[in-house]
């Protein structure tokens, strides 16, 4: 994973990325997991627009590798849903995080190299824990944020999405 993180960056999204995050959500490999249908490109700005203007609290990424897009990240403050599945404290400062990867770059670790960069940085940065939703039958997420660190600390929505968490040293969210 060390050389593809030196490859990589994670910057911040900008407006010239709208149609490459829009043509990633038309990917049936990816909406299957991201949304669950294709999404049009009105519907594309007008959802990360904001996002990328800082009129919504939920900073958006672009993951570069070598220089080209390769996917999408956002990072956000977990809700009391995520609080309660992972039987986090109140206290506890939670983070969550979303990402895909663009279809033509999937298996080749990127998502696991992008999920520890990001993962890494908030909890340096004072993040107690960082979570994953992915869907239970999503065996290439699971076993990505596996490699990146997370383990499973709960199930959420009926048991359809797995939480995944990857913590401090010093809390013991994660070891269950």
């Amino acid at each position: 994973m060390d050389d593809v993180l030196q490859d990589m960056t994670i910057r911040p999204m900008q407006e010239k990325d709208l149609p490459v995050l829009a043509r990633w959500l038309q990917q049936p490999e990816v909406f299957r997991y991201y949304g669950g249908e294709p999404a049009a490109r009105e519907e594309v700005d007008s959802k990360y627009l904001p996002r990328i203007r800082g009129e919504e609290e939920i900073p958006v990424y672009i993951i570069d590798f070598r220089s080209s897009p390769v996917g999408f990240m956002q990072v956000y403050t977990a809700s009391s849903d995520v609080y309660n599945a992972g039987g986090y404290p109140p206290d506890t400062i939670l983070f969550g995080m979303d990402l895909l990867i663009g279809a033509s770059r999937m298996n080749q670790g990127l998502g696991t190299a992008a999920v520890s960069l990001m993962s890494d940085h908030l909890l340096a940065s004072g993040a107690d824990a960082v979570v994953l939703d992915p869907e239970t039958d999503n065996s290439r997420a699971r076993r990505s944020y596996e490699k990146a660190g997370f383990r499973l600390v709960g199930r959420m929505d009926a048991g359809r999405l797995l939480l995944m968490a990857k913590s401090t040293p010093s809390s013991a969210q994660d070891e269950r």
